[in-house]
């Protein structure tokens, strides 16, 4: 049984269509986040920007941008087939890993709502940053980067720094 919301990895020794049944969503859902990383999918059948999720921990509700400063939420990272990728929208039927730093924090993915102004546009206003894109035989790291901000500290600030993804299953990453 497939979990509404919940994120899977499927493997394949070869190609194949695979069916899925259900009923499509047709209102908000929220669901519970657990502590640490949470492999998530779109439970709706349209792109979900992530700046139009909502946070809610203790009855406060917070957009993600406000969580991700709060410290609850942090890096949310998609695949592409060969590494991961910083995700500014959540798409059906992709799995997307959440770094959730504190316990009891409920998301909510709305219906049909498109924010845009994305975070990283606000980064752009308050510093600056470069990405890296390496490349091995295998694998790639198209996540690395650094920056600058005048409220950045030399430890770990939620508001900034990106927890560094989970391993992908499989030998090269």
């Amino acid at each position: 049984i497939l979990k509404e919301a919940e994120g899977y990895w499927l493997g394949a020794i070869q190609d194949a269509a695979i069916d899925v049944k259900g009923t499509p969503v047709d209102s908000n859902i929220t669901i519970s986040l657990s502590k640490g990383w949470e492999l998530i999918s779109n439970p709706l059948v349209l792109d979900v920007s992530v700046d139009s999720l909502t946070f809610t921990k203790d009855a406060t509700t917070k957009t993600h941008a406000e969580a991700v400063i709060a410290g609850w939420i942090n890096s949310i990272y998609g695949f592409d087939g060969s590494s991961y990728v910083s995700s500014e929208a959540f798409t059906p039927w992709s799995g997307y890993w959440m770094a959730v730093l504190e316990t009891d924090v409920d998301i909510t993915f709305p219906i049909h709502r498109h924010d845009s102004g994305g975070s990283s546009a606000r980064l752009r206003e308050i510093g600056w940053n470069i990405t890296f894109d390496a490349q091995v035989e295998g694998a790639n790291d198209g996540l690395t980067m650094i920056g600058y901000a005048e409220t950045a500290t030399d430890g770990f600030d939620a508001q900034y720094d990106a927890v560094k993804p989970p391993n992908p299953p499989g030998p090269e990453y």
